[in-house]
C-alpha cells in the first residue's frame, strides 16, 4: 500500500477514536438524553479507482486483502462508490447518472 492509503486509514482511525471519546463525555450525553449511542463508529476512506489494477493481478489481490482486513473502516473507490448510487437509485451500469439528478419526482426522498 501507499504512504497516501496508510496516511488515510490513519487519519480515520484517529477520527473514528476521537469520535467514540467525544460521544462519551457528559455533556454531549445529556444532549441526546441517554437514548442514542456511540459504539465503534465506522469510518470510510474514499480513494482512487479500480482502474489503476487493471494491469496487475497482485496488486488488486494486495488492495483487496488490505482492506477486508480493517476493522471499522471501508475503502470504497470512486468507481465503487458509483455503482452502489446506481444501485440505490435501481439505474443500470450504463444509465447516465446526471439525468436523475435533474427530476425531481426521481428522488428517492
Amino acid at each position: 500500500m501507499g504512504s497516501e492509503v496508510l496516511g488515510g486509514v490513519s487519519q480515520v482511525q484517529i477520527n473514528c477514536k476521537s469520535w467514540q471519546k467525544s460521544a462519551e463525555e457528559i455533556e454531549n450525553r445529556e444532549l441526546i438524553n441517554d437514548r442514542i449511542y456511540t459504539v465503534l463508529p465506522k469510518g470510510i476512506l474514499l480513494i482512487g479507482n479500480t482502474s489503476e489494477f487493471k494491469n496487475s493481478l497482485e496488486q488488486l489481490t494486495t488492495f483487496e486483502l488490505f482492506r477486508k482486513g480493517l476493522n471499522n473502516i471501508d475503502i470504497l473507490t470512486y468507481d465503487e462508490l458509483l455503482e452502489r448510487a446506481r444501485f440505490i437509485l435501481g439505474q443500470s451500469k450504463n444509465h447516465n447518472l446526471k439525468s436523475v439528478e435533474n427530476k425531481d419526482d426521481d428522488l428517492p426522498f
